[in-house]
């Protein structure tokens, strides 16, 4: 048998990921002990057996699985993920386990790369999104104490922009939103602190009238979420207290009421070092209720990676580990179990800080387009930015230095029409003592980026720069000012491209 034929059928057989059978469980097995029961024996007649042929058949059976273990390693690897039995042995679990350190006590490191990798069927979330004819950006308010997070609600046509509706009031000022998600009658928002995360979810049928459907809480700052087809995925980081047991279990919200993650579904990786968990919770967006119950990985880090069929969670230690060299969870999001992902998955969806050749005092993101690369990039000690192109190997393609011009180099800033191949930025421009907002695009061409566009806006009203976003012909570019009206704190510019 081919070695690739055998990972085609090992990785059939991890999918189903078949459960053991009772009668082969630990419990059932001590319940037997305990009761001092018997197995049933059957007797079978006696019948006729050429030894000599089933022999071959073993040592051909032995040949081919030792040929197995030794050109895939995976194959040895144990698959199970450690699940606590009770509270007691989280506790114990927790209590030799470092404090997780406050924001910031970690120092500056040097600055590395994001790589943004879109998976086909599974949304992310932004600060702008759109859907149909419509555009939905998540406001926060930076100079204000009070009615601090918002919503605003667009219809677009042809370039023009009519607001239609503000969502407001729906967290307590000590919140931040964060992003939104937006899927034809529903839209998400989620906001939170530093420990603690609401999730609110919208019927947006009448765009200028939006109504609640549901809310959760959710303990741990928020990291991300997902959406594929109807199924939110909500995942949080959560620093659980090593002397405070009721503080040490994550836990989800709803309707006033309190629902604890049970033990057997809070797992942990193997070299856990920090009481900090990743917790994942999941809702059906057209009722508004929670689907599975809810989940936790101690020891994980807030680098996830997700396909529809499963969410990749790292180590924690991953970030100062070579590649392949640490562990990998994996959630199957169709069964809800939970196993180690194979050090294929790992190399496949490690995402990590990827080499770019620019050194340390570069600040990149990474956003990958089918066959290539779009790096967007920033000297750090010079602020001056850079868009890059590179092949799949992270070989560079062509480069373009921006003289007057400065991107922003977060995740999900760039906003893209894959039918056209046109990508557009956000950006400030810089003469002399003049500067103003507005936006850059940019194509692909034969291995090579064609600016094409640098559109300024001369308003000088504004006082931040949002994110962009193309619909159809049009790029529609977010500017805000926290001192005006709330029905003028955003503005959204648009440029035909």
């Amino acid at each position: 048998m081919k070695s690739n034929n055998f990972d085609i059928i090992k990785d059939k057989f991890d999918r189903v990921e078949p459960e053991i059978p009772y009668s082969m469980d630990s419990k059932f097995i001590k319940e037997m002990i305990l009761n001092k029961q018997k197995h049933k024996v059957i007797k079978y007649k006696k019948s006729n057996i050429h030894f000599k042929q089933i022999a071959s058949l073993v040592a051909c059976f032995i040949l081919i699985i030792g040929v197995a273990f030794t050109t895939n390693s995976d194959v040895l690897k144990n698959n199970k993920v450690a699940t606590f039995n009770n509270y007691e042995e989280l506790s114990s679990k927790l209590s030799i386990l470092e404090k997780p350190s406050a924001s910031g006590e970690s120092g500056c490191g040097e600055f590395k790369t994001i790589m943004q990798i879109d998976e086909d069927g599974v949304t992310e979330p932004n600060t702008i999104k759109s859907f149909d004819n419509y555009i939905y950006y998540a406001y926060y308010d930076h100079n204000n104490i009070n009615n601090r997070n918002k919503v605003y609600i667009y219809l677009t046509d042809n370039g023009k922009t009519k607001l239609l509706s503000i969502i407001d009031n729906f967290v307590s000022d000590d919140f931040s939103i964060n992003d939104l998600i937006v899927n034809e009658n529903r839209i998400v928002i989620n906001a939170s602190t530093s420990s603690k995360t609401v999730t609110k979810i919208y019927n947006i049928s009448d765009k200028a009238n939006p109504t609640l459907v549901s809310e959760f809480e959710q303990s741990g700052q928020y990291s991300t979420s997902r959406l594929i087809d109807k199924t939110l995925y909500v995942i949080t980081n959560y620093n659980a207290s090593v002397q405070d047991s009721q503080k040490s279990v994550p836990f989800v919200k709803q309707n006033n009421k309190i629902t604890y993650a049970l033990s057997q579904n809070i797992s942990y990786f193997k070299n856990v070092s920090i009481a900090q968990y990743v917790v994942i919770n999941t809702i059906d967006i057209e009722t508004g209720m929670q689907t599975n119950e809810l989940k936790a990985v101690l020891g994980g880090s807030s680098n996830i990676h997700c396909t529809k069929d499963y969410m990749y969670i790292k180590d924690d230690n991953f970030t100062n580990s070579k590649k392949n060299d640490y562990e990998t969870i994996k959630l199957n999001l169709n069964n809800n179990r939970i196993s180690y992902a194979t050090n294929k998955e790992i190399s496949e969806y490690s995402e990590f800080a990827a080499n770019t050749g620019k050194g340390s005092n570069y600040s990149s993101v990474l956003y990958f387009e089918q066959e290539y690369f779009i790096g967007i990039t920033e000297n750090t000690e010079t602020t001056e930015n850079e868009i890059i192109l590179f092949d799949k190997e992270l070989n560079q393609l062509d480069i373009k230095n921006l003289t007057n011009a400065h991107i922003p180099t977060l995740s999900k800033s760039l906003a893209k029409n894959e039918k056209e191949n046109v990508f557009a930025i956000p950006a400030y421009f810089t003469d002399g003592l003049k500067r103003c907002y507005g936006v850059i695009t940019f194509e692909i061409e034969n291995n090579h980026i064609v600016l094409t566009n640098e559109f300024k806006n001369e308003n000088s009203d504004m006082m931040y720069q949002g994110n962009c976003i193309i619909i159809n012909d049009y790029v529609y570019n977010v500017e805000t000012n926290d001192f005006l009206a709330d029905d003028k704190k955003v503005k959204i510019f648009s440029y035909k491209y």
